[in-house]
């Protein structure tokens, strides 16, 4: 706690200096939850996951037009380390090892018309599998699929790794590419990871097209993973989202998800997910959203099947509350599990 302290006052002090005339936009969010296995019910299982995040762009208009320096961190803690749940997919996509801190982005980020870059340590999560419904459930398949994180060391979270993003946007039309240093053989635990030697240690590349229009979204990518003296593998992905019913107060649309990865050469060959999702379920527009989701993964060692019942309360623009329920089967054995997760936002 001392640490985090010292970091939000560090940020505070910096801020202050920076971003009177919005030439420093930042913006800290803190997301805590509870966590308790229904089916076994034992009290010494109730844990609390604690995600801090904290991140800041410095534009730089008055040097040089459409630029930016971007920095961000996350800092994670857990009270207990073992699963409450039998599950490979991971119930909560907010928990994992303790890291007082990690270091999610750190680079520059230039714009030139429809195009932009960024070069710097940068993670995957902030680019990819974060559309409006697959990013509103808390299982953590709902974003990167398990037939790339299961499969790969790309930088999920709370990882970052050296690379290069690009993008590319023309009206509806979005075209990504991501290369990162590949982190199977690097030290995890650093707060910056520096390292980038894809000859050494190998690379991850993403390439994803998408097409967005004002009701939906819809994209289809690949990965490719290439560790040194292995064969280059890859995993195929797609991912839809609709508005299929709109009125004067409800809106109510629909997720799919399908990934696979070749089985000769992968864990989890195949997952797929398929859910519905309503905003403003009370008619009071931009508070609310309930959603249900299904998602299985069938890997080597077996298939899961995971089911998610979630409901959002927005309560000011800056504190929210998100009860979930999560169904669990694997390998004969069924578990259900409660999670209430509570989020602070401040920023400018």
């Amino acid at each position: 706690m001392k640490k985090i302290f010292i970091i939000c006052m560090s940020l505070y002090y910096f801020i202050s200096i920076w971003g009177q005339d919005q030439i420093l936009k930042y913006e800290v969010n803190n997301v805590g939850e509870l966590q308790y296995n229904i089916t076994e019910a034992r009290e010494k299982d109730v844990k609390y996951v604690n995600l801090l995040s904290m991140e800041a762009s410095l534009r730089t208009d008055k040097w040089w037009k459409n630029g930016s320096f971007d920095i961000a961190f996350w800092s994670i803690g857990r009270t207990f380390s073992h699963n409450i749940a039998n599950d490979f997919l991971t119930f909560s996509n907010i928990e994992e090892d303790n890291f007082w801190l990690v270091c999610s982005k750190f680079g520059y980020h230039q714009t030139f018309g429809d195009f932009s870059l960024f070069a710097g340590i940068r993670n995957m999560n902030l680019d990819y599998f974060n559309s409006p419904y697959s990013s509103f459930f808390t299982n953590s398949s709902a974003g990167i699929f398990p037939t790339i994180s299961i499969n790969y060391s790309v930088p999920n979270y709370p990882l970052g790794a050296i690379g290069l993003h690009t993008e590319y946007t023309k009206g509806v039309i979005n075209v990504k590419n991501s290369y990162y240093n590949n982190l199977d053989n690097v030290n995890k635990a650093l707060i910056f990871n520096f390292k980038f030697n894809p000859k050494k240690y190998g690379f991850v590349n993403i390439t994803q097209f998408a097409y967005m229009p004002l009701d939906g979204f819809y994209a289809a990518g690949v990965v490719l993973d290439k560790l040194p003296e292995e064969s280059l593998r890859y995993s195929l992905y797609m991912l839809a989202e609709q508005s299929i019913l709109q009125t004067d107060k409800q809106e109510l649309g629909i997720v799919a998800q399908l990934g696979y990865a070749p089985r000769k050469s992968n864990e989890c060959y195949l997952y797929y997910g398929v859910g519905v999702v309503m905003n403003n379920l009370f008619g009071r527009k931009g508070r609310d959203t309930v959603g249900l989701n299904a998602f299985r993964a069938n890997m080597s060692q077996g298939a899961e099947t995971a089911l998610e019942m979630s409901y959002k309360y927005i309560i000011t623009s800056h504190i929210s509350i998100q009860p979930a329920l999560h169904y669990i089967h694997r390998e004969g054995k069924d578990d259900l599990v409660g999670l209430l997760r509570g989020s602070f936002t401040f920023g400018n």
